[in-house]
């Protein structure tokens, strides 16, 4: 199966309007083909999609974060600062994974 039956098939898998429309957008994005560097490429756009889905999920603990009381439940809110910190962290890996494979 390939061209537009193929991408259909695809986009019955996407749970999310989102996540279709970002298929479709993939689809018609240009490949950038030099040879050894497919793989960089891949893997710059795989940690780009990885990196907006921990931003999204930081922005989640953040919001936790700030309907919490720290003084009422200390240990829990440090948990889940430490998730936060640590996702932090995540995202900024991947982004920097990203930028380096999509470098010219």
């Amino acid at each position: 199966m390939t061209g537009p039956e193929w991408l259909d098939q695809l986009a019955e898998h996407c749970p999310r309007e989102s996540a279709r429309a970002m298929l479709t957008a993939l689809a018609v994005e240009p490949m950038r083909s030099v040879g050894e560097g497919d793989a960089m490429y891949v893997n710059a756009v795989l940690a780009r999609l990885q990196e907006m889905a921990t931003v999204r999920r930081v922005a989640v603990l953040k919001g936790k974060l700030q309907r919490m009381n720290p003084v009422e439940a200390p240990d829990e809110y440090t948990k889940v600062f430490g998730q936060l910190v640590a996702l932090e962290a995540e995202a900024r890996s991947l982004r920097e994974r990203a930028m380096g494979g999509l470098t010219p």
